[in-house]
């Protein structure tokens, strides 16, 4: 699977409200990973959900700073992406600078602008992921969703009353 396809199918659920429409527009690259393996449908769901599957690269805002001229058609898969950012989470020691930033420089030269836009965000921490928090069950409040029970005399009256039965503890 091309990562153009992640980048379109993220610009396509970012650009819409619709819920059925963001699940439409979903469904169809996991679909395809899905049918490509489980090491391929983990990175496709991680790079959806606008993260790198590697906690760490060794990049950061200096290391993308210069990035080479964008490629002109799309040609980056997202196994590519997965290992080219695999070996660079494993460059370390003398001379690790210059040997990330020429791996760097070889990725992003494949990459379109797009996808370099796309490629960037999860590396330098610059993902916005829309209203998350709303998406979680219980839509980010407290309790599980659930709205607060609404106080009225008669449950202060029964709190009152299961209070003194139990030793002046509230049941609920």
């Amino acid at each position: 699977m091309l990562l153009a396809e992640i980048v379109a199918t993220s610009t396509a659920v970012a650009a819409t409200r619709s819920r059925k429409a963001k699940v439409a527009a979903l469904a169809d690259p996991l679909r395809h990973a899905v049918a490509e393996g489980p090491e391929e449908l983990e990175t496709v769901v991680s790079y959806l959900g606008g993260t790198l599957r590697q906690r760490r690269t060794g990049l950061g805002w200096r290391g993308m700073s210069d990035l080479p001229d964008p490629a002109t058609e799309p040609a980056l898969s997202v196994t590519e992406v997965h290992e080219a950012f695999e070996e660079l989470s494993a460059i370390a020691g003398a001379g690790s600078q210059n040997k990330r930033k020429d791996a760097v420089n070889a990725l992003f030269a494949r990459a379109t602008d797009t996808e370099q836009a796309r490629l960037r965000g999860p590396v330098t921490g610059e993902v916005r992921r829309g209203r998350a928090r709303r998406a979680r069950p219980g839509g980010g409040r407290p309790g599980g969703g659930r709205p607060a029970p609404r106080r009225t005399p008669q449950r202060d009256a029964l709190r009152e009353h299961a209070g003194r039965r139990r030793g002046g503890l509230p049941r609920w």
